[in-house]
């Protein structure tokens, strides 16, 4: 019955995130053929190259506030005090980025694309700080909404910035900043946000408790954006910017399942942290068997269709990067199985821990692609990509004791080999053969459809729980 209570909050969770954010997320995927039309590769691998460093920065800078604000309101919080410490952050933040503007100006002199960085890095990192605030305030419609307002934004100012104006790199980035700019304002105007802030209601107290949080998460997350950005410095380094250009291509199939992962991943964050149940083994186990039973077949159907998908969308001079995919593809599953985990390190608020596990797949990572990059090319970044994720995932599921309560194992261990197999045989195939493709994932269909009878149990299970509430 708990669990039945649980897994009813997480897919309203999930349903209401969904509907805002596969439309937005959409949308975003389909600007990759138009980025591959006017951007070469040249221009395409440095505005990625860009928009990731900035994505490494947020956290150091903002000393990972976001995540401290969230979980210190879910338990119950003066709002205002930290709402307000979280700004009181981002504000001296701010400053430091205005510092380093100056310095770069007057040592390079001055630059558009500098003034565009920096107002990338202030308005994305206050609307995630704006967003983890309304997702702790349950506001989960103009959460999911404002991310579809922000999407529209970057898709017309992209279209007017490349196609009609031509401005390739600096178009890029502005578009980056004005839908985070719309985004803020949107939140702003809707989320009651406003009236939380006083620098009155700062607590130093209080902040040195969120920070306690939020600091170990920094290296966290910096550690985790290694795992997905390093490999781009190092082929840019070994290979050459356009290389690196059709490398960050050849990530855009992948992040279907990124895409799948981040609108789960809040819904799931969400309800369990809510719940603040650290012994809830059968929940999560159950949970991860639908989870990962997506995620395979999702992975399955993709490994199947990266060819005619790459020919179909993208620009000839892209057309062979899908070589690339399928390790990246396996990657993106084990490094959503890792987050998944992650909840419940945040639930007993041992990030720490937490680091130690990132830090161990990073080093593995960098190790492989330093050593591989230069002999074998961009193929080995991809292969290390997922040797990364799935040992950060392993030593998470046995430090968490997800091996011991898994359900289904030799299903899932069995799915993993057979995919496994596939992606070698597609990387290293001089003639890849489309039946031998589809036998392969038609095989993961197999394992995996007892899963799928099983998960369509519970699924009634809950509407009938659901009818039986609404009768009474």
């Amino acid at each position: 019955m708990e669990n039945g209570k649980s897994m009813k909050k997480l897919g309203k969770n999930v349903f209401i995130i969904a509907l805002g954010n596969f439309g937005s997320k959409f949308l975003v995927f389909l600007l990759v053929p138009f980025y591959t039309f006017y951007l070469t590769p040249k221009e395409y691998g440095l505005s990625d190259l860009i928009v990731m460093s900035v994505m490494v920065l947020l956290p150091i800078l903002t000393l990972s506030i976001g995540d401290g604000l969230f979980r210190f309101n879910l338990d119950n919080q003066d709002r205002n005090k930290t709402f307000s410490s979280a700004i009181g952050v981002w504000l001296v933040a701010m400053l430091l980025v205005l510092v380093g503007v100056l310095i770069v100006s007057f040592i390079v002199g001055f630059y558009i694309l500098t003034i565009l960085v920096a107002l990338l890095i202030a308005f994305q990192s206050l609307y995630i700080i704006l967003q983890q605030q309304i997702r702790s305030m349950n506001y989960l419609k103009l959460y999911a909404s404002s991310g579809i307002i922000l999407t529209i934004v970057l898709v017309l100012s992209n279209i007017v910035c490349l196609k009609y104006l031509g401005l390739g790199v600096n178009g890029f980035l502005f578009s980056q900043v004005l839908a985070f700019f719309v985004g803020n304002l949107l939140i702003l105007a809707f989320g009651r946000v406003i009236s939380l802030f006083s620098f009155r209601d700062m607590s130093k107290s209080l902040l040195k408790k969120m920070l306690n949080y939020s600091m170990p998460l920094i290296p966290n997350s910096l550690l985790w954006w290694v795992l997905q950005v390093a490999d781009r410095y190092i082929i840019t380094f070994f290979l050459g910017v356009g290389t690196a250009g059709l490398y960050t291509v050849a990530t855009k199939i992948p992040n279907i399942l990124y895409i799948i992962h981040g609108v789960f991943f809040q819904a799931w964050s969400l309800t369990v942290l809510e719940e603040k149940k650290e012994n809830q083994s059968s929940f999560f186990a159950q949970v991860f068997s639908a989870y990962s039973l997506l995620f395979f077949v999702v992975t399955a159907i993709l490994l199947c269709m990266i060819q005619p998908i790459v020919t179909l969308l993208f620009a000839p001079a892209y057309h062979s990067v899908w070589i690339f995919m399928p390790f990246l593809l396996l990657g993106a599953c084990f490094s959503s199985f890792s987050s998944f985990i992650e909840v419940s390190y945040m639930i007993a608020k041992k990030t720490r821990q937490l680091l130690l596990t990132s830090v161990v797949g990073s080093a593995l990572t960098m190790l492989i692609t330093i050593g591989l990059v230069p002999i074998f090319g961009v193929l080995a970044a991809s292969i290390a990509t997922f040797v990364g994720f799935f040992a950060t995932w392993l030593i998470r599921a046995i430090q968490m004791k997800q091996l011991r309560t898994m359900q289904y194992k030799g299903r899932f261990f069995g799915t993993v080999i057979v995919l496994l197999i596939d992606c070698i045989y597609m990387s290293f195939s001089p003639n890849v053969n489309f039946i031998i493709v589809l036998s392969m994932s038609l095989i993961v269909l197999l394992i995996q459809l007892p899963t799928v009878v099983e998960s369509m149990h519970v699924f009634r299970a809950l509407l009938k729980q659901r009818k039986a509430s609404k009768a009474k």
